[in-house]
């Protein structure tokens, strides 16, 4: 018997609806000195630049603090990089979430694009949805799940390999 295509997704929205969790997260500002702080991170040879994706905020190591996803861009690149930092930290000198050794949750040389792609959360998972502009927004392919692992204080990122989508389409580019 084969499943109906869009009974990921449904599953997916109805497990984050009855886990009482926005399905889009809740849109905040980074602090204005996260891209000053991102040439450090990302060895850019200069400094990065803020991608389109939207910044979100979520309390993923669920301590209370809702901490800050970011995307940022490398001079002379197509590529994006999703960083999380500490909603602890303080906003003029961010910390990356698990510390400065956890690394982005997706690096540059992924070769991502992020600009009209968007980020779902439930519980102490992050889905990172990735869309071309010309697909189709309210059904987006899940390309990585985030997990914090409490036992190692970090976000484990995997490819998604089960077919989930999310629905992107209240999440435009800024």
């Amino acid at each position: 018997m084969r499943s109906h295509p869009a009974l990921p997704t449904l599953l997916l929205i109805g497990a984050t609806t009855l886990a009482g969790c926005g399905q889009l997260g809740d849109p905040h500002p980074a602090p204005s000195t996260v891209p000053q702080t991102f040439g450090v991170y990302l060895n850019c040879g200069g400094p990065a630049a803020p991608s389109q994706l939207r910044d979100y905020s979520y309390d993923l190591d669920g301590d209370g603090t809702a901490d800050h996803f970011t995307a940022m861009r490398c001079p002379r690149t197509q590529s994006d990089q999703l960083e999380v930092f500490s909603g602890r930290s303080p906003d003029d000198r961010p910390q990356r979430l698990g510390g400065a050794d956890a690394g982005p949750l997706i690096h540059r040389d992924e070769h991502v694009n992020l600009d009209y792609s968007c980020l779902m959360f439930s519980g102490r998972t992050v889905l990172v949805g990735v869309r071309d502009a010309d697909d189709e927004p309210n059904v987006v392919p899940v390309a990585w799940i985030g997990e914090w692992d409490s036992a190692r204080k970090k976000v484990a990122m995997r490819p998604d390999t089960r077919g989930f989508t999310i629905p992107c389409a209240a999440a435009a580019p800024r």
